[in-house]
This record gives structure tokens, sequence and C-alpha cells, in this order.
């Protein structure tokens, strides 16, 4: 999460030039991205225009600093974002890569298990055949 201090006349396009300045990216890609603005309580995602002013916006919207967030996104690649989903935005890459490892290591075991108690079954069903086999 980046963090920039602007002021209640700055615009949209200032901000991300602000922030591309900030981890030196050119600003000659700047008109291939804009702000959206992400309600947390119900996944609302809206792109900002050029015009608009992040922090009015982000005062209109209350007290609680969670309550909406801004991302840089490419134009055009809105969509509503569930509040499950706005609740990962904010964790580092490291964590969400080591919660992907998690689910990974934990969907490899469950396989695991239902191929043993497939081979089991198979063994079982295998015996009794061949039972049924050696009476007949």
């Amino acid at each position: 999460m980046t963090t920039v201090y602007i002021d209640s006349e700055t615009t949209v396009n200032e901000t991300i030039s602000l922030l591309f300045s900030k981890h030196f990216i050119e600003e000659s890609n700047s008109n291939l991205f804009t702000l959206y603005k992400v309600e947390r309580q119900n996944g609302n995602c809206i792109e900002m225009s050029v015009d608009d002013y992040p922090l009015i916006l982000r005062i209109l919207a209350g007290p609680f600093e969670n309550d909406i967030l801004f991302y840089l996104m490419e134009h055009g690649k809105s969509q509503t974002v569930s509040l499950e989903v706005s609740n990962y935005l904010v964790l580092p890459e490291s964590m969400l890569r080591a919660f992907i490892d998690k689910f990974s290591y934990e969907e490899i075991e469950h396989i695991h298990t239902i191929k043993r108690k497939y081979l089991a079954y198979k063994q079982l069903l295998l015996r009794q055949f061949e039972i049924a086999i050696s009476q007949s």
C-alpha cells in the first residue's frame, strides 16, 4: 500500500502523477490509468473522473479510514469487488502468496486422502470379488 499526501485541490490526474513519481514510473503511461474508489461495505468499484478530488471524496465518506479505499488501475478494468475480496486487497503480496501456498498444500493433502480411500475401497472390492469367485 502506498500513501501520498494531497490537498483538497489535488485532482485525480495530479494524484496519479504523484504516485508515478514516488515509484519512479514514466508519466507517459499515466493516461492508461485512473483511480478507482472502492467502497468496502458493498464492494462497489467506481472509476473516478480526471476532474474529481480524491481528498474531498475521502472526507465525504466519513471518519473511518477503511470505509473507502482508492486504487490505481487501468482504465476500464473496474468490476464489483465483494466485501470478502476487498479485505484481502490491503494485504501484502507475501501474505497473499502464503495463503495460496497453504491452500495448495491443503488441496494436495485432500487429494491424497481421497486417493487413499479409493485405493482401500478398491482393494476391499477386489478381495470380495476373489472370495465370491472362489466360493462359486
